[in-house]
Formats: C-alpha cells, sequence, structure tokens
C-alpha cells in the first residue's frame, strides 16, 4: 500500500500543474464538471476552481464512481 500511496501524493501535487497535468480526463452524466486522474487501479476525482483544483475523492476504480 505504501508505493501506492506515494504515488497518488505525486499525482495530487501535479494537479498544482492546472492545465498541464497529464492524464487527467472529464467526467461525464452525474459527475460532469468533474475530471479524473488514473493512479493504477486508483482514481482522483477533482474539480477545477478559479485556479484552485479541488480532490473531492480518492478511491479504487470499481468504487470511484459510485454514490
Amino acid at each position: 500500500m505504501r508505493p501506492v500511496l506515494s504515488r497518488i501524493n505525486r499525482a495530487v501535487e501535479r494537479l498544482a500543474n492546472w492545465p498541464s497535468v497529464s492524464g487527467a480526463k472529464p467526467l461525464r452524466g452525474g459527475l460532469k464538471g468533474h475530471y479524473r486522474l488514473r493512479v493504477g487501479d486508483w482514481r482522483i476525482v477533482f474539480t477545477i476552481t478559479g485556479d484552485v483544483a479541488v480532490v473531492t475523492r480518492i478511491a479504487n476504480r470499481r468504487d470511484v464512481y459510485e454514490d
């Protein structure tokens, strides 16, 4: 779990360089307005407010899009 956690932390830190973050994709449907960033089997879901990235959820890919 430790290596995954450090990869997730580095990915979250990369969000400070928005919009130059590679791999971020916009979400559709009920999560329209959100973006996701993949880190292995984990997903970081975030929104952009002005020039600030706000992480709303970090979870395994099988659970991240459920309410």
